[in-house]
């Protein structure tokens, strides 16, 4: 009879660490004629901080500030970046742009590429033109759990 050999423990793993760090303090030296546009949506219809963080939107990439060294490893985080980021930089078409979340509404800047028309490429590509509130209205009623994330 052949004996088992014991199981081999592997060490935890630790959080994956990101090749590397985007700071608002550098991507601020980029295109700086370029100014922030308010998107004009309220935090109702548009938080980028869900938006950007669950998987459905790629090549956002989480910009840190200098005072959260550590924000990457944050609980909140998912395989796309902090629940809890404010600012995020990424492709759209021909444009690198950077959003950011403020708690009144959505502001971008355009890092590279055309600027005329960005804002409305940019209510397109968040599907804007259709109103969320009644959305999530309609489906809180069919859906309980939805309805405790939605309030």
């Amino acid at each position: 009879k052949r004996e088992r050999s014991p199981a081999r423990k592997t060490p935890a793993s630790s959080p994956k660490e990101p090749a590397f760090r985007i700071l608002s303090s550098s991507i601020s030296k980029l295109a700086q004629e370029n100014e922030w546009i308010d998107l004009d949506v309220s935090p109702q219809e548009l938080r980028p901080s869900s938006t950007l963080t669950n998987g459905q939107c790629f090549n956002w990439m989480v910009v840190e500030t200098e005072e959260s060294p550590d924000a990457i490893n944050s609980p909140r985080q998912s395989a796309w970046g902090t629940h809890d980021a404010q600012e995020w930089i990424g492709p759209l078409g021909d444009r690198v742009l950077s959003i950011k979340e403020t708690p009144t509404t959505t502001l971008f800047r355009v890092l590279h590429g055309p600027t005329e028309g960005t804002k409305e490429y940019l209510q397109q590509y968040f599907r804007l033109e259709t109103p969320l509130t009644p959305l999530y209205e309609e489906w809180s009623k069919a859906d309980t759990r939805l309805k405790k994330i939605a309030e």
